[in-house]
């Protein structure tokens, strides 16, 4: 996937016009000041004039607010394009395989990526801005310059080339090392975030010397690949400045040969070189320019890698059935975690997933509900294949209860209606009420606002599983995905799950070694690591509790 060019969107071409136009009005207002000194110095006895003196402070005016515009364009150019990028990568984010969630929870790639972007940012605003108003203010200045004499323009006209020629071959090499950096940082951020996520297992087995020496060896290399750096950045601004100063010499130079010879006058020189010591002391900043371009090629090319990872988008364009639900399994597998499964289970099925530690029940559990994919066999909906549906038509009819999906940091509140569907008091209450949670919240000092640490580390597995189980209902699944869980010994789950398994008008595959009585479920899958056995349970009919709605 090619990033969007900086020039696609209407916006950013209109601002680009803006600073085009900037330049231009500040370059004719710096030209008509020159021409005024000019002939200021030309005239026999010349007197500053209120009219002169209100001339030149318009003229100062004029730029100095240029100036502002100009940083402030650039800003809002650079945040418009990096605000797109931005909101590219989370889409991306959301749209990878969730076996890449390792990758992604590990922090390293996106911070990474927020640095490559600043890069961006850093080469519109610093680099690519500054070059195009100077390059125009340049521009007119030759063309001024070759209206005194086309000699002054034809001395700059080798420096140029060397200058070009110069910063390529500085930042090749320039390029390679920031590419070393960037990989040397990328080591030191994992280990970082790695250290953070497991500082108990360090300290519990008193590794402590151990990470300590192994981050300084990775901080002392980045330094030292930073330092190398710098010294190629160095030798590219020093050889910049030195074409710069040289640029003004050979107009010193060429413009007294040009008196001598009497083809210009001494005034010329004299604004000439006021002129190029002006523009000296803006061209300096561009120094920068290519290390900002390499840095900036550089952050494109990791964005354009990421982009290109494989995402699990299906192109379908089924809407998710409305009618009572048939999911048919015919050799499902996913890269071995578990045998080839051939199963169905219909809108009201209980089903009880059962077997050896192992044998890949929670696999299954996630590729049913979505976050995993299949990579042999078929999924179907209602005898449709699933590839033919929109994306996510899993996640939108089936909710996993497991510790892969915690509760996340913020209240009560925004853990229970996260995801929810079709918000009603009286079903809300009627979740509350089935969940054992009405009661326990209003013993709460803010209730439902009670905050919830990140993974529910504040609560009781008990407390935890019978919140992940309201916010599970309150989506209004057609079919809940139960995985193992240590609140499933707890009692008071028990007489939970069995209320569910009476009254959840949906289907239910529920993953636990300790069922209830048989009478409860409609099918048992026996899920090893060499063997997948279907069992059928014929028994009467149980009668279900229509939901509140």
């Amino acid at each position: 996937m090619k990033i969007h060019a900086l020039l696609l969107d209407k916006v950013r071409q209109c601002l680009l016009l803006a600073l085009v136009t900037i330049a231009i009005v500040q370059s004719l207002c710096l030209m008509g000041m020159i021409y005024q000194a000019k002939q200021s110095l030309q005239a026999s006895n010349f007197t500053p004039s209120f009219y002169w003196l209100g001339f030149a402070f318009l003229g100062i005016l004029v730029i100095a607010t240029g100036r502002y515009c100009e940083r402030y364009i650039a800003e809002q150019l650079a945040q418009q394009y990096v605000n797109e990028l931005r909101q590219s990568v989370f889409l991306k984010v959301l749209q990878l395989p969730i076996s890449d969630s390792s990758m992604i929870n590990k922090g390293g790639t996106l911070l990474r990526l927020t640095g490559d972007m600043a890069a961006i940012r850093n080469w519109i605003v610093s680099g690519l801005v500054p070059a195009i108003v100077l390059g125009i203010w340049l521009l007119i200045a030759l063309i001024g310059l070759s209206r005194i004499n086309p000699l002054l323009t034809a001395s700059l006209t080798p420096l140029i080339v060397i200058i070009f020629t110069g910063n390529y071959l500085i930042g090749k090499h320039l390029y390679e090392r920031s590419k070393h950096i960037r990989r040397t940082r990328g080591r030191l951020i994992r280990n970082v975030t790695e250290q953070l996520r497991e500082i108990r297992i360090i300290k519990a087995f008193n590794q402590i010397s151990r990470e300590r020496k192994r981050f300084n060896e990775q901080s002392r290399l980045l330094s030292t690949g930073n330092i190398k750096r710098a010294s190629i950045s160095g030798i590219s601004r020093g050889f910049n400045e030195a074409v710069l100063g040289t640029g003004v010499l050979a107009l010193f130079i060429t413009g007294l040969w040009l008196v001598k010879q009497q083809e210009i006058k001494p005034e010329d020189v004299a604004i000439v070189m006021t002129a190029a010591l002006y523009f000296l002391s803006h061209l300096r900043p561009l120094s920068r320019l290519y290390e900002l371009w390499t840095l900036k090629k550089l952050a494109i090319h990791q964005l354009e890698y990421f982009f290109n990872r494989k995402d699990n988008i299906s192109i379908g364009t089924k809407k998710r059935p409305s009618k009572i639900l048939t999911i048919q399994l015919d050799k499902l597998q996913s890269n071995q975690r578990f045998p080839p499964i051939s199963a169905e289970l219909t809108g009201s099925d209980r089903i009880r997933l059962c077997g050896q530690t192992g044998g890949g029940k929670s696999s299954l559990l996630s590729v049913l509900a979505g976050l995993l994919d299949y990579t042999n066999g078929e999924m179907k909906v209602n005898n449709i294949a699933l590839s033919t549906f929109q994306p996510f038509v899993t996640s939108q009819l089936t909710t996993l209860i497991s510790q892969q999906m915690p509760l996340l940091r913020g209240t009560i509140r925004k853990n229970l209606f996260y995801g929810a569907r079709q918000k009603s008091d009286r079903y809300t209450q009627h979740v509350l009420s089935m969940c054992n949670l009405e009661r326990w919240l209003t013993q709460l000092p803010t209730g439902m606002d009670t905050r919830v640490q990140e993974n529910g580390s504040n609560l009781s597995a008990s407390q935890n599983y019978k919140i992940m189980l309201a916010r599970a209902l309150l989506r209004r699944p057609k079919v809940l995905l139960i995985d193992t869980d240590a609140a499933h010994h707890d009692d008071e789950i028990k007489i939970i799950t069995l209320k569910l398994l009476k009254t959840f008008e949906g289907a239910i595959i529920i993953c636990s070694e300790q069922g209830f009585n048989y009478q409860y479920y409609d099918q048992i899958w026996e899920l090893n690591k060499e063997s997948f056995r279907i069992t059928h349970l014929p028994h009467e009919s149980n009668s279900t509790t229509t939901r509140p709605q």
